[in-house]
């Protein structure tokens, strides 16, 4: 599960030069193994590992989707990005921010990859969510019961156990999840808006959603399909993502062109500099 915090962009130049100030303390980057799959990033800000924060052979365009707090679809660049991979172990300041470790990151790729880009709104291929015909299959939320709303409580003890369908349980105050079991994977959403479900779902689909329902309540609601296929194509196991959404939320997903803040490289160095 990746959660993708979108900035509020500008027109303006991507900063050209590291801010000395949101540095990692020590860093190295190594090119890593084309076409193998990385494993997720580790550690750092609000993990165990606070000052430690890795990623493994990762395609250097989820670096700088890191770097930016964006989605695959907000980023446009050689297609190179996409093949050439690399390994990233660095060493965070203590008491640093999750934003902090994106500058982090970001000022690591304009020392290393003499990384120069800029902010542009376009138009790309995406969806808007609206309500399909038979109205909307969603409960109305009477909030969550176990939200921690006060910093000096500390959370509850928390063990990770598996429901009736193989999926882990939403852990106390988060407020949603996506878990796969086997070829099949589900939302669960506790207390949320459609317009933030449209946002997670829009990084699942790798494309822009936009909420058009005209719901703005929040809801508890859970959706399930299978990852057997294309995210529009139903298979044996299951619905596609596009058919459960409908089947089980009474919501659809209809083709739009939608404005988007995009990042553009204007140059990015294929070897990055020595460690």
């Amino acid at each position: 599960m990746r959660l993708v915090l979108l900035p509020v962009f500008v027109s303006a130049l991507a900063g050209q030069t590291p801010d000395s100030q949101v540095v990692f303390e020590v860093a190295t980057v190594k090119h890593g193994l084309p076409g193998d799959y990385g494993a997720g990033g580790s550690g750092g800000p609000g993990t165990r590992d606070p000052t430690r924060y890795s990623v493994e052979n990762y395609p250097l365009s989820s670096l700088l989707e890191i770097a930016y707090g964006i989605s695959s679809y907000q980023l446009s660049g050689p297609a190179w990005i996409d093949r050439e991979r690399f390994t990233v172990t660095a060493k965070v300041p203590e008491g640093a921010t999750q934003e902090q470790l994106k500058l982090m990151m970001r000022n690591l790729l304009i020392e290393r990859f003499q990384l120069a880009a800029h902010f542009e709104k376009k138009e790309v291929a995406g969806y808007q969510l609206v309500v399909a015909k038979g109205g909307p299959k969603l409960a109305a939320s009477p909030g969550d019961p176990n939200q921690n709303d006060d910093p000096a409580n500390a959370p509850a003890a928390f063990t990770n156990t598996l429901d009736k369908e193989g999926y882990p349980q939403l852990p106390p105050g988060r407020h949603y999840s996506m878990a796969v079991a086997g070829d099949r994977a589900r939302f669960r959403f506790v207390d949320e808006s459609l317009e933030h479900f449209a946002e997670i779902l829009g990084d699942q689909i790798h494309q822009p959603i936009k909420n058009a329902t005209g719901l703005t309540g929040k809801y508890d609601f859970q959706v399930s399909w299978s990852t057997a296929m294309q995210p529009n194509v139903s298979g044996d196991s299951g619905p596609s993502i596009f058919t459960a959404i409908q089947e089980q939320l009474g919501l659809r997903l209809e083709s739009k062109k939608l404005p988007v803040d995009t990042v553009v490289i204007d140059h990015i160095a294929r070897t990055p500099t020595e460690n």
